[in-house]
C-alpha cells in the first residue's frame, strides 16, 4: 500500500510485465508462424528468459524436430546449441560459449541470429553482449532442415514427449526477418523488456502480456497467435517497471 500511495503522490507510472512459466514436461506455446515446407531463411530471435536448470535444457524453441532450427541450453559442457540440420554429410550446428545466464535463475535478454547458409555466421547476444561461438561450428554444406511444424515456444515440437520441453520462464518473444543484432543493446534496454511493436522487419511477436486464458496474441500484426497445449504453462508476473527514474531503470521484480 505504501508503494502505491507514493506512486500516486509523485505521478509514477508502474507497468507490469507478464510472461509464461514452463515446467519442462509437456507445456508449450504453439504458434502458426512458419515458412511451411520451404527451406528456412535468415532470422533474428529476441526474447527474455530465465531458468535454474544446470543440466541439458532442451527446446527453448523449435520447428518440430530437435535439429529443425531449434535452440537448446546446456547441451554439452555447459554450451548452448543452435541446431539446423542432422545426418551424415548434411550436418549444421553451432555451439556458443557457456554463460551463467542459462541457469542462474535471473531474467536475461537473449538475441540469436540464424544464418541458414553458414553455421559460422550464427550470433548469440545475452544482455546486449556477444558471447561468442565455442569452437568451430559443424557445417557439411548441406541444406538446413525444412520446418516440420510451425514455431513452438517452450519446446522444439508440439508433442507431449518427455525431454523435448524447456523448463523455465519466457516473455516478449520476437522474430525478425533479417540480422538485427545491432539492436541487441537497445532490446536489452537496461534490463527492462521493451515493447517491440512497430520495429522494422518484425514478423512475429508474442508479448505474453495477457496474463489469463490459453492463447498469446501475435502482436506483429501477422496473425500467428499462439495456443497452449493441453498441459498449460503458467502465467506469471515478470516484473513491475517504473518510469520514475530515467530510462525506466528502477524495477520491482517479483
Amino acid at each position: 500500500i505504501e508503494d502505491i500511495n507514493k506512486s500516486k503522490m509523485f505521478g509514477e507510472t508502474i507497468t507490469t510485465i507478464y510472461g509464461l512459466e514452463f515446467n519442462g514436461l509437456r507445456q508449450s506455446l504453439n504458434t502458426t508462424f512458419s515458412e511451411g515446407v520451404n527451406t528456412p531463411t535468415d532470422r533474428t530471435y529476441s526474447w527474455w528468459m530465465k531458468s535454474t536448470v544446470t543440466g541439458q535444457n532442451r527446446g527453448v524453441f523449435g520447428y518440430g524436430l530437435i535439429q529443425s532450427e531449434a535452440f537448446h541450453l546446456n547441451w554439452s559442457g555447459g554450451k548452448s546449441l543452435w541446431y539446423l540440420s542432422k545426418g551424415s554429410g548434411d550436418r549444421r550446428f553451432t555451439y556458443f560459449n557457456d554463460t551463467p545466464a542459462q541457469d542462474d535463475g535471473n531474467w536475461h535478454h537473449w538475441m540469436l541470429f540464424s544464418d541458414v547458409d553458414d553455421a559460422t555466421g550464427a550470433k548469440l547476444y545475452v544482455d546486449g553482449v556477444d558471447i561468442g561461438i565455442n569452437g568451430t561450428p559443424t557445417d557439411d554444406g548441406g541444406d538446413p532442415d525444412d520446418h516440420n511444424q510451425a514455431l513452438t515456444i517452450g519446446a522444439f515440437d508440439i508433442s507431449t514427449t518427455t525431454n523435448e520441453h524447456f523448463e523455465g520462464s519466457i516473455t516478449n518473444f520476437a522474430v525478425f526477418s533479417v540480422d538485427i543484432t545491432d539492436r541487441a543493446v537497445s532490446h536489452y534496454n537496461n534490463g527492462i523488456p521493451k515493447d517491440l511493436s512497430g520495429e522494422s522487419n518484425l514478423v512475429g511477436y508474442w508479448k505474453m502480456d495477457e496474463n489469463t486464458g490459453t492463447t498469446a496474441k501475435d502482436s506483429s500484426g501477422n496473425g500467428n497467435d499462439g495456443a497452449f497445449d493441453g498441459d498449460e504453462p503458467t502465467w506469471i508476473t515478470v516484473m513491475k517497471a517504473s518510469d520514475a527514474y530515467i530510462g525506466g531503470i528502477q524495477q520491482r521484480e517479483l
